[in-house]
């Protein structure tokens, strides 16, 4: 082995201590506290060309979005696939809002974060992927989304057959809209108003 060999093999062995990010999948999620198990899609192999899988990364932080006091909460399921990114230092004493010296132990694989779900080429996007433009907030049945769009918020459900639009124009709704008492709902369309002056005394609403 010449010299140059040397100096490769042994950069590539320091190399591969080095975890930037990995494709994971969720084993187990906690939504109160923001923590998941996360399972690697990747394998160690060593000398003997012999494969171990990655251990599970337990009680990895998830990020979300969380801004003066206002969120978006992710529920990732068991199978989700995630990105899982690495921190060149330890990271307990910093989740838990104390600051000390960087560790001495550099890129272990449990100091590690979920930074968000990302899609397989395996993946089978929702229909309203591909019929949709704008932003979409939704469930992957399609039963329920929304749509944001640069002229208003479309809430859509049943598979796009029931509409909800708020616009500057005001809002079109081509379902029944009910007023909830806590008695009985009242349905709009049937609610009747008594009036004096021109008109019918308990004419329905158009």
């Amino acid at each position: 082995m010449d010299f140059s060999s040397f100096i490769r093999d042994c950069f590539n062995q320091f190399a591969r201590s080095i975890q930037l990010g990995l494709p994971c999948k969720i084993e187990k999620f906690d939504k109160k506290t923001m923590r998941a198990d996360v399972q690697p899609f990747m394998k160690i192999k060593n000398a003997k060309n012999e494969e171990t899988t990655y251990p599970i990364l337990c009680d990895l932080p998830v990020q979300l979005v969380y801004a003066g006091g206002f969120y978006i909460r992710p529920a990732y399921e068991r199978g989700d696939i995630v990105w899982v990114t690495f921190s060149t230092f330890d990271i307990s004493d910093g989740l838990n809002e104390y600051s000390r010296a960087e560790s001495e132990k550099l890129f272990s694989l449990e100091n590690a974060c979920v930074s968000g779900a990302i899609a397989s080429s395996k993946f089978t996007p929702p229909p309203e992927f591909n019929s949709e433009d704008g932003l979409i907030i939704g469930e992957k049945s399609g039963n329920s989304y929304m749509v944001y769009s640069s002229d208003g918020i479309t809430m859509k459900f049943n598979a796009g057959a029931t509409e909800i639009k708020f616009s500057s124009a005001g809002i079109d709704c081509d379902a029944e809209v009910t007023a909830n008492k806590k008695i009985l709902p009242i349905a709009l369309s049937t609610h009747k108003h008594n009036f004096t002056g021109m008109g019918t005394v308990g004419t329905p609403l158009p």
